[in-house]
């Protein structure tokens, strides 16, 4: 009688940094994009500008907030496409003047646009309080106030969780399907593409899914 192979496919596991644990594999792309040249600090292009109006006027219908009242009123620019930390950060200077937000450039092509509209809310959030409140109990109250919060802690923690994969020392291909994906820590072996397993052979390990696991300092 055959012994049935209980190895599993690769899971979604956290990265050495990340604390939470919905994590999802995501492909990369093979090619830089466009948004791969943006730089930290530049102002927000034409379409991704749009964006930010309309969430912004959506915010503050919805939170019934009549400062700020336009978003004319921040510069809004892009943070270092590299930065896996930070997803946004606002800074508002000492003594008056325009405040600056910044929004990661990979927050504009997220699939879900809760992501973008939450970050934007976050850092408004911040403007309102006040910068004494910092991420005290007077601004959770005034962020978990809003409607979307929830869909947009959950969008908030995949996107971190794809920020530190992007930017992961392991780099895990599949050879049936081509999927690249990236860990911190260095996977086992025998890891094995669970889309493919899933896909092929009923969600069981299957050595013809086997990763190829390489580094970013391999020649």
């Amino acid at each position: 009688m055959a012994v049935r192979d209980r190895r599993r496919p690769e899971e979604h596991r956290v990265s050495d940094s990340d604390t939470y644990v919905d994590e999802q594999e995501y492909c990369i792309s093979s090619e830089a994009d466009g948004e791969a040249y943006m730089r930290g600090n530049q102002r927000l292009n034409y379409d991704d500008m749009n964006v930010v109006h309309l969430h912004f006027y959506s915010i503050c219908n919805e939170r019934g907030w009549k400062t700020p009242v336009n978003p004319t009123e921040f510069d809004w620019v892009y943070l270092d496409v590299d930065n896996h930390i930070v997803q946004a950060r606002i800074e508002t200077p000492a003594k008056g003047g325009r405040s600056v937000i910044h929004l990661h450039p990979s927050a504009f092509s997220w699939e879900d646009p809760h992501l973008l509209k939450g970050l934007i809310h976050h850092e408004l959030v911040h403007w309102v309080v006040g910068p004494t409140h910092a991420h005290d109990e007077v601004f959770e109250m005034m962020e978990q106030g809003w409607d979307g919060f929830e869909d947009y802690k959950k969008q908030t923690e995949l996107f971190s969780a794809w920020l530190h994969q992007a930017h992961g020392k392991w780099v895990l291909t599949c050879p049936n399907c081509g999927k690249t994906i990236r860990r911190n820590r260095k996977p086992a072996s025998q890891s094995a593409c669970r889309e493919c397993c899933i896909a092929f052979n009923n969600g069981l390990w299957s050595d013809n899914y086997t990763f190829y696991i390489g580094g970013d300092d391999e020649q």
